[in-house]
């Protein structure tokens, strides 16, 4: 795992164990990326699955559109928490870069914190909601409520703890996301 690169330098500078908490979450970090793909993988998998066996069968796979529906719910609410390390969320930085660097940092504090008070708000909601329907289950597949759920409530969750993690790191004045080595140029790019 690596750092954003126009805070390089500054990483490199950073004892061994300031982030000792990124080294951490990167085993959580990289299962919640392969199981997106894996999921997604399989919700690409599952309308052509259907397709092919009603084209070719005349056999409906039964339960392929809840199935779906459960991947496409699943590989968002997975993919959340690496949407936030990696920085990649909506973050209105050209307007932050108009403001003296103090007045930045405030708001890169500011915007932390209301992300983990959103995503703690929404992991207590998925958890009572969740909690309260512990005997439904989907219509077709029967599959339980608390599976259902399970993935918005890991994301919503690790989210949480991306997020408190990002207010840590601009309180110290710590490079802020995340990249895998994979996401690292090889070479020089031209464009």
């Amino acid at each position: 795992m690596s750092h954003d690169p126009e805070a390089g330098a500054q990483a490199a500078a950073l004892p061994t164990n300031a982030l000792l908490a990124d080294r951490i979450l990167n085993p959580v970090r990289r299962i919640l990326r392969l199981s997106g793909l894996v999921i997604l993988a399989v919700m690409i998998a599952t309308p052509m699955a259907q397709v092919i066996m009603r084209q070719f069968f005349s056999i409906p796979l039964i339960g392929a559109d809840e199935l779906s529906r459960f991947m496409l719910i699943s590989v968002v609410m997975l993919t959340i928490p690496y949407t936030v390390s990696s920085g990649a969320s909506v973050r209105m930085e050209e307007v932050q870069h108009v403001f003296p660097e103090w007045v930045q940092r405030a708001l890169r504090v500011m915007i932390a914190l209301l992300g983990l008070a959103a995503f703690t708000f929404a992991s207590w909601s998925v958890l009572t909601a969740t909690l309260k329907n512990l005997n439904n289950a989907t219509p077709t597949l029967g599959i339980p409520y608390y599976i259902f759920f399970s993935a918005t409530a890991v994301g919503f969750f690790c989210a949480a703890l991306e997020f408190a993690l990002l207010a840590w790191k601009a309180l110290m004045g710590l490079p802020m996301y995340v990249t895998f080595a994979a996401e690292q140029p090889t070479e020089e790019l031209s464009l």
